[in-house]
């Protein structure tokens, strides 16, 4: 395994890409050089380091899937989407071609919230009982979804974004906020920053939803589906088979 580290876009800590998918002979890990803190580096070593494992026990099962977006899923959210990119367009006089363009740009990186914060809370769940490791992952769960929550709930970043995308960005992330703070035992209350948009049931629905699930390798992707039903998104993308070869004898 190689850990590297680098300038990566803004509010991504830290990302892994299996060997499996890169053809590579080593699985490869990236940090944000900007990390503030020697401890967070290790908490998000670790982090993906449980991705990587998470994803080599579904495919050992053959239960292994890519989370994607295709024309075809991305057709169906821009019918879903016109009606509000036709009415942003027409409001701030932009050329509506284009401005779909953006929205789905939008819209795919919003999907990448609705593939990454189950996962994260299964993960993170388990790495709670790591008890050397308890301090370095408040701290990097706390400087995530704090800055989640700035940036997200910032009106200069709300006013060209339909409503949907809206609902769907600010309830997964609120979905982190109750996480952290059910993990910190009442330590933070971010949760409380999501209070005013009427989200909070639905995100402490997800939340112990994605706490509670226990399932065979493979389930988790099962999981992100009904969180996508629960946020009406669930044709928003697809899944691509990646089932190993056969082991020789």
């Amino acid at each position: 395994m190689t850990v590297r580290e680098l300038s990566l876009v803004p509010r991504i800590f830290s990302r892994s890409m299996p060997a499996w998918a890169t053809g590579e002979d080593h699985h490869l890990i990236e940090l944000d050089e900007n990390t503030p803190a020697e401890m967070v580096k290790r908490h998000l070593v670790c982090h993906e380091c449980s991705h990587l494992l998470l994803a080599s026990r579904a495919r050992a099962a053959g239960n292994h899937r890519f989370f994607t977006t295709t024309g075809a899923s991305l057709a169906h959210a821009r019918e879903v989407l016109r009606p509000e990119i036709q009415r942003i367009g027409r409001r701030n006089g932009f050329d509506e071609s284009k401005l779909t363009q953006v929205i789905l740009g939008m819209t795919e990186d919003r999907l990448g919230l609705l593939f990454q914060v189950p996962l994260d809370i299964l993960i993170e769940k388990r790495l709670t009982e790591v008890t050397e490791l308890r301090e370095a992952q408040f701290c990097s769960l706390l400087l995530q979804v704090h800055g989640a929550s700035q940036a997200g709930l910032d009106s200069a970043n709300r006013e060209l974004m339909p409503a949907k995308l809206l609902v769907l960005r600010d309830t997964l992330n609120a979905v982190s906020a109750v996480f952290l703070d059910h993990i910190s035992g009442g330590a933070t209350d971010y949760s409380a920053l999501y209070a005013k948009s009427g989200l909070l049931p639905l995100a402490r629905k997800i939340e112990a939803l994605a706490f509670a699930h226990d399932g065979s390798p493979g389930s988790e992707y099962d999981l992100i589906d009904r969180v996508a039903e629960l946020l009406g998104v669930r044709g928003w993308y697809e899944w691509s088979d990646d089932t190993p070869p056969p082991a020789q004898t």
